[in-house]
């Protein structure tokens, strides 16, 4: 039962990070480059849909934490790991950053979730 406790803790501590991101994304400078994947969709300044496309990623990164797809996730995780590591090399603003940092910061507890959803699922509680 401890790791039900802790799963219901991180989607607590996702939640709170939810409303960290979105934050950060309202602090962007108008100008700033949100494109976190390749879509090929960056066709101008539209940043609501830029804004939208996270929104997407992580809902489809919650399917990946009730299905416990931990190294889908950890696969994620590190994608955005270089993304912050780019950013900072880039010499990006500090909101651009903090924002890549709360996104990396949330797929590191989403991905904590899974593991202990895979844990929950292979001891016959889930």
């Amino acid at each position: 039962m401890a790791d039900k406790a802790a799963y219901d803790a991180l989607m607590g501590e996702m939640s709170q990070l939810d409303v960290e991101v979105k934050k950060h994304e309202a602090a962007l400078p108008a100008g700033e480059d949100t494109a976190d994947e390749a879509d090929g969709d960056d066709d101008g300044d539209d940043m609501g849909a830029k804004l939208a496309g996270w929104e997407k990623r992580k809902e489809k990164y919650k399917k990946y934490i009730d299905k416990g797809k931990v190294e889908k996730l950890q696969k994620a995780c590190d994608k955005q790991k270089a993304k912050l590591e780019k950013a900072k090399s880039k010499g990006k603003s500090e909101a651009y950053i903090a924002y890549k940092a709360s996104k990396v910061e949330w797929t590191q507890k989403a991905t904590k979730a899974a593991q202990l959803v895979a844990q929950l699922k292979s001891s016959g509680l889930m």
